[in-house]
């Protein structure tokens, strides 16, 4: 499979071409012992029991395995939950996972796991109340668990918990606290694709509980994603909501976000002087920023500096000199086209 998708979802490195592991296939080193690393033990999807004594106790209890399927190095970035252990003491990695993508991918190279299930109670027997049996006897608790079931359905709830949705909204808060809050929402097809020309509104609640709504725009630059922006003036968290419709009108889906802010307290963000933000408000209002050891040379020019003074005359328009001569003028210029026409 290696030259297939489903190398490149593996987190483990197909053998190389020619070279067989050899113990894998070495039935001195049978049985394998079944064992979870210092990595799986802190994962809750991979024990079946509530403490590390109890996990151990039940691995002493799963069968030897006989066969495990031979695969390469593990991928960098891979983590080794579990592994097989020969008699030898040599270990085999017998459940391998990696992120991949947005998604998550596992490998389980162990052949033979129904040797596990064939040891599971009767259906009958399963979920039998625990008062009923004796605690003391190993063979009536086991009558209580299906643990290969259990098992499956935990790694299976783990593969897809992640999996991402059809609509995905996200409220990113900028560090400064000028800028505004951007609520990016990404909106997929049927076959997760991007999905253009989608209409999306957007919800927000702030602190005061007033909600109000605002479309979102799509954002050329990411195909798929809806940009919006929101000033967040009150301190406390908002609420966001995002509802997503087709062209044709019929819903596609709707997600949730937040985020917290604190305006006053962006001032004690940072103990350095912010000097970005002071050289921008000098230059946004015409001024200039002076260092500290700059402030005597300051002073001293100040005498010799022009400054603009504006003042604000409000006056009528008839009592100016030029609005007169334009009306005598206008008036001569009438007088002598009745003149020269022969008007009277």
């Amino acid at each position: 499979f290696a030259q297939s998708p489903l190398g490149e979802l593996s987190p483990v490195y197909p053998p190389r071409s020619g070279v067989e592991p050899a113990l894998a296939f070495d039935p001195a080193a049978r049985p394998f012992r079944f064992e979870l690393t210092r990595e799986g033990m802190v994962q809750p999807w991979v024990r079946l029991r509530e403490n590390e004594q109890g996990e151990a106790e039940r691995l002493q209890k799963m069968p030897p395995f006989q066969m495990v399927s031979p695969i390469g190095t593990v991928k960098p970035g891979a983590s080794v939950l579990a592994v097989v252990r020969t008699i030898d003491g040599e270990t085999i990695p017998a459940v391998v996972t990696q992120r991949f993508g947005k998604g998550r991918s596992a490998a389980i190279p162990m052949t033979d796991l129904w040797r596990w299930s064939m040891r599971r109670p009767r259906p009958e027997l399963v979920g039998r109340n625990a008062v009923a049996v004796d605690q003391s006897n190993a063979a009536d608790e086991r009558l209580l668990r299906d643990d290969p079931a259990q098992a499956w359905r935990q790694v299976t709830r783990w593969l897809v918990n992640e999996a991402p949705r059809r609509v995905e909204c996200v409220a990113i808060a900028s560090d400064d606290a000028t800028a505004p809050t951007r609520l990016v929402t990404t909106v997929y097809d049927e076959s997760y694709l991007p999905l253009e020309n989608a209409n999306v509104e957007i919800e927000i609640t702030p602190p005061t509980g007033d909600t109000f709504k605002v479309t979102a725009t799509a954002d050329f630059d990411s195909p798929g994603q809806y940009v919006a922006s929101h000033w967040a003036i009150e301190r406390g968290g908002y609420f966001v909501a995002a509802r997503v419709t087709a062209e044709d009108g019929s819903e596609i889906g709707s997600a949730q976000a937040g985020w917290t802010t604190d305006p006053a307290a962006a001032e004690f963000r940072e103990l350095a002087i912010n000097r970005e933000l002071l050289q921008r408000i000098a230059d946004a209002t015409g001024g200039e920023l002076i260092e500290a050891d700059a402030l005597d040379d300051f002073v001293t020019s100040l005498p010799s500096r022009k400054v603009p003074v504006t003042q604000t005359w409000v006056y009528p328009i008839w009592h100016r000199p030029w609005v007169m001569f334009v009306a005598i003028l206008c008036l001569c210029g009438e007088w002598g086209l009745r003149r020269w026409k022969g008007m009277p």
